[in-house]
């Protein structure tokens, strides 16, 4: 079993907790706590043919569902349940369904082919309106006034619904806390009623079967005043007392490679904004870097959580080459956690003095790594007399390299890729590379059978 409103408020008279005078002109209120008993004081119990269900904070048998075919709660036939002007209205509602058949949620005179007393139904759009009828035999926009909000709402969600009716053209729907504004047809200008009772989950029409609603429902209240906007903020912040505002599902920090969460905001109802979220799902690598605010929203409640997002970067630079007998750094930048080199060191930078390809990966203090390579070519001068006037050129190249000798002595020359794999051989001055993929490659020359002179040249 459920408590009312708050964990205090157990009794008729402790419903005033809840807000100031709220049990004022307070006709009829089914809490819904396994049964359908009325705990305003006026003994209007219900008569129950739906099925009771887990309300909307998962309390066991404290909510009913109504299945859209035959289920529904009937009022008693009281006269003081049906009030004139003004009349006002509060309740939790998860619509399953928009057919046209499941479009009924409540009406307060359940008359057959005619429309009278108060009643709430939705649009296949989604969209809910507030009605009156005049009980002038018929189903027909003579025969009522109607206002229709203008937010399409979603299935599945639990809502929380105020409506006030004060006259012709002067009537309010709040969806969750907030005045959803609406239009107007139909030209019904009093409201009345035949000799039947209330029904929840029903309503019947001229020449169709009753209309059953498809949903669940859950905290009926029925007034014969006019609700405060004060008094709607406060039913709807209800849910607010017993649990608080809240995002669940968000870490404290991501990498930008992280899986997507789903996030669960309390109470239900409101949705999520900020970087990376789509519905209720937030997606690391759309939120960007830093730090993140996510909000979530119900009615004109915020409540916002942060997460911080980190990507490191490392990057060794373009691949490079070095003279024989020197040495290069390679520096992978300072502030990371943690570096683990190809080489095995851990420190930030090495220092190299042969060719290969060497890698590294870092590690940032929220656990975010990345990775990156540069490949060191080593040229070996054998001959350095010979070789400062060897001459390749032009450098970088598309189609050909065109290489120039002191000598006519025989020659021969290899190509390598950057792992030192040979890709091509020849002795001839025009060297043709345009089927060579772009990238870094070193040419070595060999006179009388021995390597000469090598260097570095960059296929475009």
């Amino acid at each position: 079993m459920k408590t009312l409103i708050i964990a205090s408020c157990l009794t008729l008279a402790s419903l005033s907790c809840l807000a100031q005078g709220i049990t004022d002109s307070l006709i009829l209120f089914y809490p819904f706590n396994g049964n359908v008993e009325d705990y305003s004081g006026n003994g209007h119990h219900g008569f129950a043919q739906a099925t009771l269900i887990p309300d909307r904070l998962g309390n066991l048998n404290s909510a009913y569902s109504f299945n859209g075919v035959n289920e529904f709660i009937d009022f008693p036939n009281d006269s003081e349940l049906k009030p004139t002007f003004p009349v006002s209205f509060s309740m939790w509602v998860n619509f399953h369904d928009f057919a046209a058949n499941h479009s009924v949620v409540f009406t307060s005179d359940y008359g057959i082919d005619n429309h009278a007393g108060a009643w709430l139904n939705f649009s296949v759009n989604g969209r809910i309106s507030v009605n009156y009828g005049n009980a002038g035999g018929g189903t027909t926009s003579a025969q009522r006034n109607t206002k229709q909000a203008e937010t399409d709402l979603t299935t599945n969600v639990w809502f929380h619904i105020a409506l006030i009716i004060r006259g012709y053209n002067d009537m309010e729907i709040f969806i969750n806390g907030a005045n959803d504004g609406g239009t107007y047809n139909g030209s019904a200008t009093t409201m009345n009623y035949t000799s039947t009772p209330g029904s929840i989950g029903r309503k019947d029409l001229v020449s169709t079967a009753p209309y059953f609603f498809d949903g669940y429902l859950d905290d009926f209240y029925m007034w014969n005043r006019e609700l405060t906007l004060g008094e709607i903020d406060s039913l709807f912040g209800d849910l607010y007392q017993i649990n608080p505002m809240s995002i669940n599902g968000l870490q404290a920090s991501y990498c930008g490679s992280d899986p997507a969460d789903i996030l669960i905001g309390t109470p239900v109802g409101g949705y999520f904004t900020g970087s990376g979220i789509s519905g209720n799902v937030f997606t690391p690598g759309l939120a960007g870097n830093g730090t993140v605010q996510i909000a979530y929203i119900v009615g004109n409640d915020t409540v916002i959580s942060e997460t911080y997002l980190s990507n490191p970067v490392v990057d060794l630079g373009n691949d490079t080459s070095i003279v024989q007998g020197s040495s290069l750094i390679l520096d992978a930048g300072s502030g990371f956690a943690s570096y683990i080199w190809s080489t095995l060191e851990t420190t930030s930078s090495i220092e190299v003095i042969s060719s290969g390809t060497y890698s590294v990966s870092v590690t940032d203090s929220y656990g975010c790594d990345d990775s990156d390579y540069i490949f060191v070519d080593v040229l070996n001068d054998i001959d350095t007399e010979s070789s400062m006037s060897i001459k390749l050129y032009p450098n970088p190249a598309f189609d050909y390299l065109h290489l120039s000798l002191p000598s006519n002595n025989p020659f021969s020359w290899e190509i390598l890729d950057i792992n030192g794999k040979t890709v091509q051989v020849g002795n001839t001055p025009i060297i043709y590379i345009n089927f060579l993929n772009p990238g870094f490659y070193g040419l070595r020359v060999y006179q009388d059978g021995m390597s000469s002179w090598c260097n570095r040249f960059v296929k475009n």
